[in-house]
């Protein structure tokens, strides 16, 4: 896949940076959950706030606008060069709509050959397999790690997770924070997976680059 059906967003801080064409282009960013993927974000560097979110999913890039010659940009505006680690490729406020384009497909199909294929961790009725690792489970368990697997770098809310219990019960908060501890115990050996907190509003599994 070429990721043709590319979404391109607009965070805050680049009015009049990009070309008046570009910016007519380019959609407004919405609340994170409402990014429609495969997606490029397109930043003001430094921008840390979006950052995060792109550097966790495979499916959102994150494209810096920066001036040329910019100190932050170690490698030459447009050329690639990094401005921040979690920044996928830079341009120069000259970048068209074709060049955002390519640039983000590139990125993309960088990002997913590093956290999916057959490296991506699978969940089955065993467990969660990763390579040549298998992490048995139990049944609340499975089910929870395979929720949040289904949409890596998205937060999961507690209720959702709270509803998976294998009695069909809704479990406490408490029981809930009882089995994501266990599961990140048991999920060590699998060095590509995280299950991080979010504070307020639930859990997320972040993908990591492989090397």
């Amino acid at each position: 896949m070429g990721f043709e059906d590319l979404t391109l967003y607009r965070a805050g801080g680049i009015e009049g940076i990009l070309d008046a064409s570009v910016e007519r282009a380019l959609i407004a960013m919405p609340r994170p959950s409402c990014i429609v993927r495969p997606a490029v974000i397109v930043v003001r560097a430094p921008c840390s706030d979006l950052l995060q979110l792109a550097a966790a999913d495979s499916g959102v890039a994150a494209i810096a606008v920066v001036d040329p010659g910019d100190p932050r940009d170690s490698g030459g505006a447009g050329d690639g060069g990094p401005v921040d680690p979690r920044i996928d490729d830079v341009v120069t406020p000259r970048a068209d709509i074709d060049e955002l384009v390519m640039r983000g497909r590139r990125a993309l199909l960088r990002k997913r050959a590093l956290v999916e294929g057959p490296a991506r961790p699978q969940v089955d009725i065993e467990g969660v397999r990763w390579r040549e690792v298998c992490v048995h489970l139990s049944s609340t368990e499975a089910r929870i790690a395979a929720r949040l697997l289904r949409d890596p770098g998205v937060v999961v809310p507690d209720a959702d997770l709270r509803a998976l219990d294998h009695t069909g019960i809704p479990m406490t908060r408490r029981a809930l924070d009882t089995h994501i501890y266990r599961l990140r115990r048991k999920l060590q050996p699998i060095t590509c997976l995280t299950i991080q907190s979010v504070r307020q509003r639930g859990f997320r599994a972040d993908l990591l680059p492989l090397h």
